[in-house]
């Protein structure tokens, strides 16, 4: 997948190229779904049925024309699957900052009752906990 889509023009830095590589999309995948994580097409994520972990393509289209580096600092607007944030941590690095928002209230609900998948997951779950009355800013460090 990550070289047709090095071939297709969508990923162009080594940072997503290692990203797209080090993050296992199946992980943000609904468990009926796994055989799917690396065709291109949106699926659904559970929840309501109003949101999709995007196709993986998309990705580099959102976060190539960004230049994200080591140590810088993102705010995602629509947590989703998880697996946006997940990428842009894998290129931001440990001295870098993710922070997604969610406003979906069922989503929130079902990404707090999963068990953690990924370390972007396990974050999230460890924040969640300090953050009681905004539950839907995660931070990820």
């Amino acid at each position: 997948m990550v070289e047709r889509y090095i071939q297709m023009g969508y990923i162009k830095s080594p940072s997503i190229k290692e990203a797209m590589k080090n993050v296992p999309r199946e992980l943000f995948m609904p468990k009926n779904l796994l055989q799917y994580a690396y065709f291109d097409e949106p699926y659904p994520i559970p929840g309501d049925g109003r949101q999709t972990i995007s196709a993986p393509y998309t990705y580099p289209l959102f976060y190539e024309p960004l230049e994200l580096r080591r140590g810088d600092k993102l705010l995602e607007v629509g947590m989703g699957s998880g697996y946006g944030a997940a990428l842009a941590h894998e290129v931001v690095g440990e001295k870098g900052l993710v922070v997604t928002v969610e406003i979906n209230e069922v989503n929130i609900q079902v990404r707090s009752k999963e068990p953690p998948r990924s370390r972007i997951q396990e974050n999230y779950h460890n924040k969640r906990r300090w953050i009681q009355r905004i539950p839907a800013i995660i931070t990820v460090r």
